[in-house]
């Protein structure tokens, strides 16, 4: 027998209406409740590990803060006479604004900051799980690094608060007798690994702090520059505006906040010694041409 499209359109069409039928059903919410009762271990064993990794998550993933500020370039207009009279550039009051970006991030500045603020010296306090950075303005103690060794670019011990009058170090160098230097007195100055440095009592409450262990860590200005600069962005506000943003993302905002002030006010500084100079060398030029 042969196979004619007269005898084939009555059976595709029944397959079309069939498949159109399947596709259309509803889904049958009352069974796929009961079928979710049924194995309700499950959904609540998956809830629970569910609320455990998100606790954890939450808990214990370091959190990034940013923090940003603002500067307002001014062009100055300080020697503008002798410009006027002389053109000459050593007078020239102008400056290449561009440049403002490269010179706020420049190594020179942020070591400045790094040195102002003590910011080589670094405590670390050990948690159940990780370790964080402390950055404390009500810390009880003070350390003073004296001298540091060349040979060695950081240094770190645990330090630990004993008393309102004695604090303790440990180390671990194998060559110091039980790895513990006990009740140093505060204000005793300490040689460690060619480090030289004391630990002062500040006016702040210590009952809270004493049996707290605390790692420090001792590290050169210029190693640090180098991580504040990579951390820190410089970029005009928009094209043509002469206000520079200054944004860090960070662990501890309150310390880049302490850094992008004494960023901001060293480079005034910056700048008000540059218009002196100009100010200065525009006076001699006057004075050397009458």
């Amino acid at each position: 027998m042969s196979n004619t499209p007269y005898e084939q359109q009555p059976f595709e069409a029944i397959q079309i209406n069939e498949s159109r039928n399947i596709q259309s059903s509803p889904l049958d919410f009352k069974r796929v409740f009961y079928r979710a009762i049924k194995y309700w271990y499950v959904l609540a064993f998956a809830l629970l590990v569910s609320l455990l990794i998100a606790f954890a998550v939450n808990r214990y993933t370091t959190q990034i803060f940013p923090v940003s500020a603002s500067i307002i370039i001014k062009e100055s207009q300080e020697n503008v006479e002798g410009k006027l009279l002389y053109n000459n550039v050593l007078v020239n009051p102008y400056r290449n604004f561009y440049n403002e970006p490269h010179i706020i991030k420049s190594t020179p500045l942020i070591t400045g900051v790094i040195n102002e603020l003590d910011f080589t010296t670094t405590l670390f306090r050990e948690g159940e799980i990780k370790t964080s950075e402390v950055y404390d303005s009500n810390l009880p103690i003070d350390i003073h690094l004296i001298k540091r060794n060349p040979k060695y670019s950081n240094t770190s011990f645990d330090l630990s608060i004993i008393s309102l009058s004695q604090f303790n170090i440990e180390i671990s160098e194998q060559e110091i007798s039980n790895n513990l230097l006990e009740q140093i007195d505060y204000g005793d100055t300490v040689k460690l690994n060619g480090f030289t440095f004391l630990v002062t009592r500040n006016n702040n409450p210590i009952d809270q702090y004493l049996n707290n262990v605390y790692t420090v860590n001792f590290s050169t200005p210029e190693r640090l520059a180098k991580a504040y600069a990579k951390r820190l962005t410089v970029s005009w506000q928009e094209q043509g505006s002469s206000v520079i943003n200054l944004d860090m993302k960070g662990t501890l905002p309150s310390k880049d906040v302490a850094f992008l002030n004494e960023l901001i006010t060293q480079y005034q500084d910056y700048d008000l010694n540059k218009k002196n100079q100009a100010a200065i060398r525009t006076i001699e030029f006057i004075d050397d041409q009458l």
